[in-house]
């Protein structure tokens, strides 16, 4: 086989591998939902997620289960054929529900609401640097059949009740974009002791500390850039100086030779 012949091989070989992917991914289960808007542990809150052409990749015949973190959790379960019509409907309690699904019921669209109340977070969870550990699981849509697969997963994120814990990562944000770019040790060091502070749950001084290092920043950065602005001044001040020197000392030349 020529070079010509073998590079159009590899070449029908490469469009044929990306159509196959492509069409697998195509053929996937169509998830409808959001997550619930962040807000303070104690608050209840609902979520609704639909299923649609739910055997769209998947066997005939499956257990679609549903998994939340919500506390006091309701399910509310809609299955619906072609035509809309209800084929099952169940609406049990707490943490999990599972849901037969068969595609010779002509199912084709399961609807799945959850409310609860969103848990408590733990002063081991609060996390400046990786917000995804203060999130919580509002809903996780699972496959059981021969083991456990998941489907689609919604988190959203929690405030510690009766705190300023929302107030706190706000202001830590606000710092930490009036810090870049500024090297002083010593307002660096309030805002790390500022994250020390939130991720032990002493919101209070941590704004504190926060909002000391952000003014410092704003108001010039600090001892290191002082000095800088300093040096350059006096840079400037010896330019001057010698540029001084220099025109008197002409002069002083040019009355010398008269």
């Amino acid at each position: 086989m020529s070079w010509t012949h073998y590079s159009k091989a590899i070449v029908i070989g490469v469009l044929l591998a990306v159509l196959l992917t492509t069409a697998g991914t195509a053929a996937a289960i169509s998830f409808t939902g959001e997550a619930p808007d962040p807000a303070d542990a104690g608050e209840e809150v609902t979520m609704e997620v639909t299923v649609e052409e739910p055997f769209t990749g998947q066997p005939n015949q499956w257990t679609l289960r549903g998994e939340t973190d919500l506390e006091n959790a309701n399910w509310f379960i809609e299955v619906r054929d072609t035509g809309g019509s209800i084929v099952e409907q169940q609406e049990p309690g707490g943490d999990s529900v599972e849901q037969a699904l068969n595609a010779e019921d002509g199912t084709t669209e399961v609807t799945i609401e959850v409310s609860g109340e969103i848990p408590e977070i733990d002063e081991e969870e609060l996390n400046y640097e990786n917000i995804d550990e203060e999130r919580y699981t509002a809903l996780e849509l699972l496959r059981t059949d021969d083991g456990q697969t998941t489907l689609e997963t919604w988190r959203s994120h929690r405030w510690q009740a009766n705190s300023r814990h929302e107030e706190a990562r706000q202001t830590l944000d606000d710092a930490s974009d009036a810090l870049e770019g500024v090297s002083d040790e010593s307002i660096q060091a309030d805002f790390d002791n500022a994250k020390a502070f939130y991720n032990q749950g002493d919101f209070d001084r941590a704004i504190s500390l926060a909002e000391d290092a952000q003014t410092q920043a704003e108001q010039g950065g600090g001892g290191d850039q002082l000095l800088l602005i300093g040096g350059g001044l006096i840079v400037v001040l010896l330019l001057a100086g010698g540029g001084v020197y220099y025109y008197r000392s002409g002069e002083d030349d040019s009355y010398k030779l008269q």
